[in-house]
């Protein structure tokens, strides 16, 4: 399972990739190489930032083998590899990614303070304080 923190972590050199979509999905709702990606248990940035560093030759085949143990998309078999380089096009290009891929194995990565995130920070400082004036 992907650990709650790695959402906030992120590259968004990589969004193109990420939220391109695989398939058309289920009922019309597209499966995004991130959806995919959470539902395989890897963190999406990472494994981006992993398969940017990459051959393309190798990248090709290792996200074609991941889209091929997706659960109940059995058309990907035989697709894998032509979905899998189309998604690849949209990584950034080696010289810049392979930096970056070195970066995400070797540093943290910054924390993205969202408002969602700015808002429970909040309120868990003033619930503290609700219940420390209360003991008094």
């Amino acid at each position: 399972m992907i650990p709650a923190t790695s959402t906030l972590f992120y590259e968004p050199m990589f969004n193109d990739f990420l939220y391109a979509p695989v398939d058309a999905g289920v009922n019309g709702n597209p499966l995004s190489v991130l959806s995919a990606f959470a539902r395989l248990g890897i963190d999406p940035w990472k494994e981006a930032a992993e398969l940017a560093g990459m051959p393309k030759e190798n990248a090709q085949r290792r996200l074609a083998g991941l889209l091929e143990r997706l659960p109940s998309r059995p058309w990907v078999h035989a697709d894998s590899g032509a979905i899998a380089h189309r998604l690849l096009q949209l990584l950034p290009h080696a010289g810049l990614a392979g930096t970056v891929a070195t970066q995400a194995r070797h540093s943290k990565p910054q924390v993205i303070l969202t408002p969602l995130l700015m808002f429970v920070i909040s309120a868990s400082v003033v619930i503290y304080l609700i219940a420390l004036s209360m003991q008094n």
